[in-house]
């Protein structure tokens, strides 16, 4: 089973997410921010994807991008945001992330987008 940990500093868009893929059948861990993230990773860095969204205190998506791409690079980020910033898009996509999508996005969008990312570790 897939792994995918979510980091979202909203309550209830960090719970729809969640749902959204427990019921496509991944296994899902949650936090708040990338700070918990990374510490979620420091014991376990058995994910297969993580889905964060890139304002939130402590440390940002940007941040645990980074921190992702430099400690942990075998597992993919998703970057989830309300700005839809073109410049923000593209600094996230060069520094590493597999895909940005802006909220509100569709489940349909949310889902087909984590399969292409699962399914393209495997290609």
């Amino acid at each position: 089973m897939h792994r995918i940990l979510v980091v979202e500093d909203d309550y209830g868009t960090r719970r729809l997410v969640s749902q959204i893929l427990r019921h496509q059948g991944y296994e899902v861990a949650e936090t708040e921010n990338g700070l918990e993230a990374v510490e979620m990773l420091e014991r376990d860095p058995d994910y297969n994807l993580i889905v964060t969204d890139l304002r939130m205190s402590y440390m940002d998506g940007l941040e645990l991008l980074a921190e992702v791409r430099l400690r942990w690079q075998h597992i993919p980020v998703i970057i989830l945001s309300v700005h839809s910033v073109p410049e923000w898009r593209q600094t996230a996509l060069q520094q590493g992330a597999i895909d940005y999508l802006t909220k509100p996005f569709s489940q349909n969008e949310l889902v087909s987008v984590i399969a292409s990312a699962i399914n393209g570790m495997h290609a």
